[in-house]
């Protein structure tokens, strides 16, 4: 929108409209367009604008070759906080738990230093963060993938059964203060037929380690012996309960 292309840039004003014409070669006649159009005379004589800007571009690969637009804002009202516009994916999209779905969403303030996007799984246990992003992918769009499958909140690997879940995004500070925060969007998890049974993980078994008896000391190079073997516990698994 107008709105967020001046925030984008860095414009605090709080009042945005915008002008646009194209396959005029003379500005003249983008003026005459816009004069002689009841909705574009509405914004370029709107007492709120006070300050005004013009941009053209010229393609003669593009249909209409030449693009006129004329941006008014007022800089002296309140400025006009940014919005977040979660884009995807739709409410209520079933998945399998094996495929990627796409987050995105839109934000048209640039971030301070240290804030990052961070989206949350919520489940009828609490809320897990799942991912962080802090660069846009285009312009002031957010974007990533995520499996259900392959979700990890923090350093525990997060085991997401089928059901019925909600996501979430908060823009937050390095210390954890949510600056703002999306609506929560419904989010449904299926099982995929074609993927294979997890294998279950295997438990960790203590060796028995019998105490040796004490012998009588005698003269000789000491005997090396060997240490019992290290035991490596496996990594910390969350198990996700859907909404009921």
């Amino acid at each position: 929108t107008p709105a967020e292309r001046l925030i984008q840039f860095g414009y605090g004003g709080g009042y945005a409209g915008e002008a646009t014409a194209w396959g005029f070669e003379y500005p003249h006649q983008a003026v005459e367009f816009w004069v002689n159009s009841p909705a574009h005379r509405r914004i370029i004589l709107n007492a709120a604008a006070t300050d005004v800007g013009v941009g053209f571009s010229l393609d003669l690969n593009a249909l209409s070759i030449w693009y006129w637009t004329a941006e008014f804002g007022n800089q002296f009202a309140a400025p006009t906080a940014p919005a977040l516009r979660l884009q995807e994916p739709a409410a209520d999209l079933e998945a399998m738990v094996t495929s990627l779905v796409t987050f995105s969403w839109n934000w048209p303030a640039p971030l301070a230093s240290g804030e990052q996007f961070v989206l949350y799984l919520q489940t009828n246990q609490g809320d897990f963060p799942v991912a962080t992003v802090s660069q846009p992918t285009l312009g002031t769009r957010y974007a990533l993938q995520l499996a259900a499958n392959d979700l990890s909140s923090g350093n525990a690997r997060l085991q997401v059964n089928p059901g019925n879940y909600s996501w979430q995004l908060r823009l937050e500070s390095i210390g954890g203060t949510v600056t703002v925060q999306s609506e929560a969007r419904p989010i449904t998890f299926t099982i995929d037929p074609d993927a294979p049974l997890p294998t279950p993980t295997p438990t960790a078994v203590l060796p028995t380690i019998t105490p040796t008896p004490t012998a009588t000391p005698t003269a000789g190079p000491p005997q090396n012996t060997p240490l019992p073997p290290t035991v490596t516990s496996p990594p910390p698994l969350i198990t996700a309960t859907p909404n009921p």
